[in-house]
């Protein structure tokens, strides 16, 4: 199975994007940035969701290799519900920050 970082690396590379212009991006150095691409590091939904972003690539797409890989539509299914359920997390934190601005007023 391809992780979903050696994905993004693929596509990163396939695109002629370097490390330096995601981490910047993001925030963070190129070296904490190599780490996540060479799995030296657990990778968070969200920074998994931005990267996808830069790249303007559908999310899914990080676990396309999977697919490709293995032709089990179950494990696609179980990663986009597991996708869903975070993107809703998401929104819902979204929405709480909305409300909350909105009430705290200028």
């Amino acid at each position: 199975m391809i992780h979903p970082c050696d994905q993004i690396r693929k596509i990163r590379t396939k695109l002629g994007i370097s490390q330096e212009y995601i981490a910047n991006k993001l925030e963070i150095s190129q070296t904490a940035y190599s780490k996540i691409e060479n799995q030296q590091t657990k990778i968070k939904f969200e920074t998994l969701f931005t990267i996808s972003q830069i790249l303007e690539v559908p999310l899914i797409e990080l676990f396309d290799s999977i697919n490709e890989k293995t032709k089990h539509a179950d494990l696609i299914d179980i990663k986009y519900e597991e996708t869903i359920i975070e993107l809703k997390k998401m929104i819902n934190f979204q929405l709480r920050l909305i409300d909350f601005i909105i009430k705290k007023g200028p």
